[in-house]
């Protein structure tokens, strides 16, 4: 239909409008007769009118810039009331004072979509805040300027988060407590792929309070006490003193001190370059090499030697005692002369030097073997009747 069909029939219902309203005010068939006696003049006036009406109306509202079935506002429309489109309806802006709510006809104190409540009235109050109380699909980029709460799931199509250009642009996570005073969790993506807990991380993985695990496996060493880490294994931050075997990831160097309550095994050798003290704290205290068990303070089971100085302060028993230098058996720990005697017994001693020789038989005796000037064996005894030394050839176990 042309835009001259639209408005003769515009007109003719504007005519039947008027109608309807003379038959009411006239009855139905005074009204009749009236419009048949109208003058022309008069009519041809109305039409003119109605056409001019019809015309302005049918450009503005019907077809901006060509016939059109729609209906277009092409002008600004202010309604003190209600206003309803129970079909499609657009608009170039759309601008109100107040609330807007989507896919229902009760209004709430801030915009919606959809009929649900918030469930956050503390914060979803008012004319500035949105409640979506479906789905919400976002094809670009969300910006939350400040807090942001998720009571559900967040699911990440690539897994991949970044921090923004501004801001802290150092950390891509930073977990908080309720109040935002502590930090629980950071995540440094400044280049070093750090992950710290309780603070900001210096390492790529640090934690700043107690920390567990059932297992702790690393490929490296470890660092204890300190953050600077070597290429042994170390608790504290002491360098090593014995670095032509303390070097490598399978070393360990404890800079203090070390307490052991169970079994301590050396394969190799152990060095100890100060003073081993044994204490009992409830045990026995005794140290046995080659035992187990000892029963004494030092117990060795199988051959001992020594370079230098064995010094005993108490009883010291051996099965054989072989001294490749000499035997010293004095208050003083300096021999006369460690090359003129194989043995000295109480050489810087100012008293009495007593020496016993004795036996568990009373007819046995003691006997001393010795060799005279010519090489041979003499044996030296004290005869019972007479109180005097008795040198024979007979051997002292005969």
């Amino acid at each position: 239909m042309g835009s001259l069909g639209i408005i003769r029939n515009t007109i003719a219902f504007l005519e039947f409008l008027l109608l309807a309203h003379h038959e009411n005010k006239f009855s139905r068939g005074l009204a009749r007769k009236y419009k048949n006696n109208m003058n022309k003049k008069s009519q041809r006036g109305l039409r003119s009118i109605v056409a001019v009406v019809i015309v302005a109306f049918s450009f503005v509202f019907l077809f901006p810039g060509g016939a059109s079935a729609d209906s277009t506002i092409g002008t600004n429309i202010l309604t003190t009331g209600n206003f309803e489109s129970q079909n499609t309806a657009s608009a170039a802006y759309f601008l109100t004072g107040n609330t807007i709510q989507v896919g229902a006809y009760a209004s709430v104190a801030y915009s919606r979509f959809g009929t649900s409540a918030t469930g956050h009235s503390n914060y979803i109050s008012t004319t500035n805040d949105l409640l979506i109380s479906g789905d919400l699909e976002v094809r670009s980029t969300v910006s939350f300027a400040t807090t942001a709460s998720i009571s559900g799931i967040l699911y990440l199509a690539n897994g991949q988060t970044r921090p923004g250009t501004g801001g802290d642009s150092a950390t891509a996570f930073r977990f908080q407590n309720a109040t935002g005073t502590l930090t629980v969790l950071t995540i440094d993506t400044t280049g070093n792929g750090r992950v710290g807990i309780g603070g900001t991380p210096g390492t790529t993985f640090e934690v700043q309070g107690t920390a567990s695990a059932s297992y702790f496996l690393t490929g490296n060493t470890i660092q204890v006490g300190g953050f600077a880490s070597v290429a042994y294994n170390r608790f504290g931050t002491t360098a090593t003193g014995n670095t032509h075997y303390i070097t490598t990831s399978n070393d360990v160097f404890v800079s203090s001190d070390l307490e052991v309550r169970g079994t301590v095994s050396f394969a190799g050798p152990a060095s100890i370059s100060n003073a081993f003290w044994v204490s009992t704290q409830g045990k026995t205290g005794n140290v046995g090499i080659g035992t187990r068990a000892p029963t004494t303070k030092f117990q060795v089971t199988g051959n001992a030697s020594i370079s230098t100085d064995f010094e005993v302060g108490g009883v010291a028993s051996a099965a054989t005692l072989i001294s490749k230098t000499s035997l010293l058996a004095s208050s003083g720990r300096t021999a006369s002369s460690s090359t003129a005697y194989v043995a000295e017994f109480g050489t810087i001693d100012t008293g009495t030097v007593s020496l016993l020789f004795g036996g568990n038989s009373s007819a046995a005796g003691t006997c001393l073997q010795m060799k005279d000037t010519a090489g041979n064996w003499k044996y030296v005894r004290i005869l019972a009747s007479e109180n005097t030394f008795s040198i024979t050839a007979i051997e002292c176990h005969d």
